[in-house]
């Protein structure tokens, strides 16, 4: 039997370190999870808004349809140049153009997202239509600066580094205490009864043996070459190491929640941007068709307010999946992504 009394936290240090390397596995698992979220979340998002640009375009072929239809009922009354069927005919290819490549930017985000879902290109899913929904209420309570300090805090690959330099200093402790004395208390029994005989050819004789001890034994490393102190040395450069990768984690997630959000800032102006140029758009197309139809205005006016329509159409789209993309991007990097509420705010 052997007991070891005491080793100057010895010990102690080896499970600290154990425990902080599975800390630091588990934050790490964390860490990959939350990127393969945000991964999934935009690509989502990215499929929304091709599906969402693919039904602006059809509505646009549409649009330029019925104007090529009024220019060309015009030219037939002679109201109108033939100029004006040519270059609404023109617009309609290139709508019918835009509708093809909205189409082709379709299926290739829908492939990508069918792959995150580990599901074949050809699987059939259906994604929601993009639409106003919810929309952000009143201003972020929060400042940037205390997202920053929030993200500093929780993100997990901030904390699986902490868990690391936690993990090092242990072992640090650990290599000095190996080089120190140990305290032990020790004990042992020893019962034998194999028969004794005084030599070769001699009858063997009945023999009983006991031997026992208990006591405190004190191990007391003298010299081992100077490894205790290399090794000792090594584990300080492991600790500063892991210092430095502790700062350059924090700065790095301090920027990336920095840049996410004023992206999410910058998306949730355009959300009201976007609405106001589609409102204007959409009555300018109407006015504009009323007046050529009635002989008052150009097909040059025309097709501009339906150019204007078409880019707004896209602009909403565009605003509405980049707004909703940021705020889960926001959240991942600070790491909880289910910190948003239903309304859109904090």
């Amino acid at each position: 039997m052997n007991w070891v009394l005491y080793d100057f936290g010895g010990r102690s240090a080896a499970l600290a370190n154990a425990n902080a390397l599975l800390a630091a596995a588990r934050a790490n698992q964390r860490a990959v999870l939350q990127t393969v979220f945000a991964t999934v979340a935009k690509d989502f998002y990215s499929a929304q808004a091709a599906l969402g640009t693919l039904a602006a375009a059809k509505e646009v072929e549409s649009t330029a349809q019925a104007s090529a239809g009024a220019a060309a009922a015009r030219v037939e009354k002679g109201a109108a140049p033939v100029s004006d069927r040519l270059q609404a005919e023109t617009a309609l290819a290139e709508a019918v153009i835009n509708r093809t490549n909205a189409e082709r930017d379709w299926q290739t985000a829908r492939g990508l997202l069918a792959a995150d879902m580990n599901l074949p290109p050809t699987g059939e899913f259906v994604l929601p239509e993009v639409d106003d929904g919810v929309a952000p209420v009143g201003e972020f309570i929060e400042s940037v600066r205390t997202l920053i300090d929030q993200a500093r805090r929780a993100y997990p690959g901030v904390v699986a580094a902490e868990a690391q330099l936690a993990a090092a200093s242990a072992s640090a402790r650990r290599v000095r205490a190996e080089g120190l004395p140990r305290l032990s208390f020790v004990g042992q029994f020893n019962y034998n009864k194999r028969p004794d005989s005084l030599q070769a050819g001699y009858p063997a004789l009945r023999a009983t043996h006991r031997e026992w001890y208990v006591g405190v034994q004190v191990t007391f490393p003298i010299f081992d070459g100077f490894a205790r102190r290399y090794q000792a040395r090594q584990a300080d450069a492991r600790i500063e190491l892991q210092r430095e990768l502790l700062d350059d984690a924090q700065r790095q997630v301090g920027l990336e929640v920095w840049n996410a959000y004023q992206t999410v800032v910058g998306a949730t102006k355009n959300l009201d941007h976007s609405a106001t140029l589609l409102s204007l758009a959409e009555r300018s197309y109407e006015a504009a068709e009323r007046r050529y139809r009635m002989g008052a205005g150009s097909v040059l006016e025309l097709l501009n307010a339906q150019a204007a329509l078409a880019n707004g159409k896209k602009q909403r789209v565009r605003a509405l999946t980049d707004w909703r993309s940021a705020r889960l991007q926001l959240a991942s990097k600070l790491g909880d992504v289910g910190i948003w509420g239903q309304d859109g705010v904090r």
